[in-house]
């Protein structure tokens, strides 16, 4: 027969462990709460990141009254759309300005590349169709640039051998409906709007190079680098003068490029099967 003493220090025991068994299972939804908390924290924080603008306002304030502020290192755009003949990709690049002395007097801190299907040759008797399918390229652009710095974005269009082979005005309608697409949403000037149907391909290094062969949908290209660059003395063509925050650049052209419009893959391919 168990003592009374005996059997209250078992009772006592056995509540201790129960409560530390209830205290411990206590913790442990704690603990679990705890963790949920802190990752739905996390998320709702890189939400915001993403979403908050990673620079102030005045980071991309860089001239006042059309005056260039060359000492103040400054953000902003560059639109390019590419309008081939198979699709239009929209090249979106963000700039600061460099103001040391040396080196270029801007560098690319982000590129953006998107691309639509099918080109805007598709809609020659749609033109309102043409600048309604770069309105998701249109969109992109706007959730990346600032409202307040829309009307100081220039935007570049240039348009290839697709839009060159349409006949009588429809290249034309096609353009001035795009420009007008452009202009509305992005409550630009006329002259922040550029179009142009000239490609100039590019050599990454020119000097390693002999030849590029660009095989488009509507053309062909072919350049290359003279042996003897004096050619160019002759062609001023091939030369343009720029600014940038206040520094004066010649920008040349030193490839030689030659066209054959309506020698493009695409091309090739209806030919191919009439």
């Amino acid at each position: 027969m168990l003592e009374p003493t005996t059997v209250c220090s078992g009772l006592i025991e056995r509540r201790w462990i129960r409560s530390l068994l209830r205290f411990q299972n206590v913790l442990e939804m704690t603990c679990c709460e705890l963790v949920v908390f802190i990752l739905l924290l996390i998320c709702v924080l890189t939400v915001i990141t993403e979403r908050a603008p990673p620079q102030s306002q005045s980071d991309y304030y860089c001239y006042i009254n059309g005056n260039v502020l060359k000492d103040v290192p400054c953000r902003f755009f560059a639109i390019v759309f590419d309008a081939g003949s198979t699709g239009t990709r929209l090249h979106l690049y963000r700039y600061i300005h460099n103001t040391g002395r040396n080196g270029l007097p801007f560098r690319v801190e982000e590129e953006i590349f998107h691309e639509v299907k099918p080109g805007l040759s598709s809609y020659s008797h749609n033109p309102s169709g043409a600048s309604e399918s770069i309105r998701s390229l249109i969109q992109i652009a706007q959730e990346t640039i600032p409202p307040f710095m829309w009307d100081k974005t220039p935007i570049t269009l240039k348009a290839t051998a697709g839009l060159r082979l349409l006949p009588g005005d429809m290249a034309d309608n096609i353009l001035d409906a795009v420009e007008q697409e452009v202009l509305v949403d992005f409550e630009s000037a006329p002259e922040c709007f550029q179009s142009d149907d000239a490609k100039h391909p590019y050599f990454p290094d020119a000097s390693l190079t002999v030849a590029a062969f660009d095989l488009g949908g509507g053309s062909t290209q072919l350049t290359f680098w003279p042996v003897d660059q004096r050619i160019f003395e002759h062609h001023r063509e091939y030369e343009r003068d720029v600014e940038f925050f206040g520094h004066q650049m010649r920008l040349v052209h030193t490839q030689l490029s030659r066209q054959w419009t309506g020698c493009g893959s695409s091309q090739y391919v209806i030919a191919y099967s009439e």
